[in-house]
Order: structure tokens, then C-alpha cells, then sequence
């Protein structure tokens, strides 16, 4: 099962109401996305200084970590109750409970009130709005951070709506997404991808490739809006990343159909593509 499509962040300009200031400091001003409007995220820079505290395991955990690696795609073809059941159950409570656990020296969430920290010490605060109200429910939690937690990612999520945005945990810069990010292993790349389309007039589907240049995105490559879309994607190597493909058709039950995979190889500004057919 697809996520729902995104909103791009439509209701977002609500969080501005809810952020908790705990210090006299100016909301750090958000960036757009490449080939996007201003970001809606709303944040405050708190100039409290947060006492780093350590997630303790008993087994070695990966230093890399997102809900993605906890909460694999839901496979292609019907979907059994339990089945979806277990994803949301993931997705929703185990999945950012251990996320929150792994990276508790730099991101707390009690109460619906998360707080990341930056690198200077300072942080940054929000508030989740409750569901009593659909038109302004919204919830942010942690998705996970890349192998130097230089940079993470906020998932934020309403109404039939979703949306994540890349922190910068150095410059504190903000960026908006609205496919899943997955960053590379030597945090040099991002690869974004979503796949929402649910009929012939309600269509997304994102493709993205970029380079991460001291906490801003160079587009590499943007195959969007094609007739293939991205059902899971995994880096094989620090410049190669290999996904699971698919094609929709609205006409059929189920309208995904595997078809394929894609290969990425990065070399430098150049980016090799590599389509392999599904076997019929």
C-alpha cells in the first residue's frame, strides 16, 4: 500500500502557533526546496544549552538509522489485515520509539513536544497538534539522520497529508522533501523518492537525486512523473544505489505492478542509469 499523496506541506503554517520559544532568539528562517516555493516549517532556535545524554543497547547498533531501515515497503499485490496492521504498528509507534531511543543525545520527545539539537548546543522545538481537530492535526517525530547526525530528517504528517524536512544540524538550514530521503552511506548524496499515484488525475511520483553541499541540495537527476515509479530503493555502495520498480495502472486491482530495477552510479556530476525489465 502507497503512502497517501502529499499536500506539500499545505498546513504546515500552523506549527507556527504551536512552537514553544524558550529563548529571545529569531526563528530560524527555513529554505526552499530547489524548484519550490518558501518552506512552511516553523521552528524556534532555543539558546538552552541541552546536557547530551546516551542511548544505551546491549547489542551493537547500526550509527546510521531511519524509519525506512525499521519499516520496509509494504510488498506489491493484496495485502492481508495483520499485514497492515504490523506496518502501521512500525511505522507509527515501535519505529520512532526506537528511532528516539538511538538518537537520544541529540533528539527528545515527551508529550507531544520534540526538540532537536544542533551542534552548537542550541535546538530546535515543536509541537504536535492534537487529532481532535482534522484540519490541524499534525504530528512531527524524528526519521532518522545520516552516519555523521550532521543531518536529519522531521516527518511530519496530518490530515492525508505528509512531508519531511532535511535539518542541517551545523548551519541549521532547513529543506523541504516530499518522497522519503535516503542518504548515502558517506552522507554525500540524498536519493528521494515517492510513488502515491492512486488514479489518472491524482498523480505523484518523485525520482530525485542530489548532492549535499554544506546542508543544500545540487539536483543531480530528476526522472519524476515518468511511467516508472520507485517501490523501495537501498545504496549498494557510497555512489550506488539500486530500487525496485513499479508501474501503475488505475484499471487494476492491484494498480502496482513490479517492473523492474534501477541502478545509479555517481561520478562526479555525472550520474549512469541502468534499467533492468522485470522477467516476464
Amino acid at each position: 500500500m502507497q503512502r497517501p499523496p502529499s499536500k506539500r506541506f499545505a498546513m504546515l503554517a500552523l506549527a507556527a502557533l504551536t512552537t514553544v520559544a524558550t529563548a529571545a532568539q529569531n526563528p530560524t528562517a527555513p529554505l526552499p526546496q530547489a524548484g519550490s516555493p518558501t518552506s512552511a516549517f516553523a521552528a524556534t532556535t532555543s539558546a538552552t544549552t541541552t546536557s547530551a545524554s546516551t542511548a544505551s543497547s546491549t547489542t551493537a547498533a547500526p550509527s546510521a538509522m531511519t524509519l525506512l531501515q525499521l519499516c520496509p515497503e509494504l510488498p506489491h499485490g493484496e495485502l492481508t489485515s495483520e499485514q497492515f496492521s504490523a506496518y502501521e504498528r512500525c511505522t507509527k509507534e515501535a519505529g520512532p520509539a526506537r528511532i528516539a531511543k538511538h538518537y537520544a543525545d541529540i533528539y527528545q520527545k515527551t508529550a507531544g513536544h520534540s526538540r532537536l539539537t544542533y551542534q552548537d548546543g542550541s535546538a530546535l522545538e515543536f509541537d504536535d497538534v492534537p487529532e481532535d481537530n482534522p484540519s490541524t492535526n499534525q504530528s512531527f517525530s524524528l526519521w532518522g539522520c545520516d552516519e555523521s547526525k550532521r543531518y536529519c530528517v522531521i516527518y511530519l504528517t496530518g490530515w492525508e497529508w505528509f512531508g519531511y524536512s532535511l535539518i542541517d544540524r551545523h548551519t541549521k538550514q532547513q529543506t523541504e522533501l516530499t518522497g522519503a530521503p535516503l542518504f548515502s552511506p558517506d552522507s554525500s548524496l540524498l536519493f528521494e523518492y515517492l510513488d502515491s499515484r492512486i488514479s489518472e488525475h491524482d498523480s505523484e511520483n518523485i525520482v530525485k537525486l542530489y548532492r549535499i553541499h554544506n546542508g543544500r541540495l545540487e539536483l543531480l537527476l530528476d526522472q519524476s512523473n515518468g511511467e516508472l515509479g520507485v517501490h523501495s530503493a537501498n545504496w549498494t555502495g557510497p555512489h550506488t544505489l539500486t530500487a525496485n520498480m513499479q508501474t501503475f495502472d488505475p484499471l487494476r486491482n492491484p494498480p502496482y505492478l513490479p517492473s523492474g530495477s534501477m541502478q545509479l552510479t555517481v561520478n562526479g556530476p555525472d550520474v549512469k542509469v541502468e534499467v533492468t525489465p522485470a522477467a516476464k
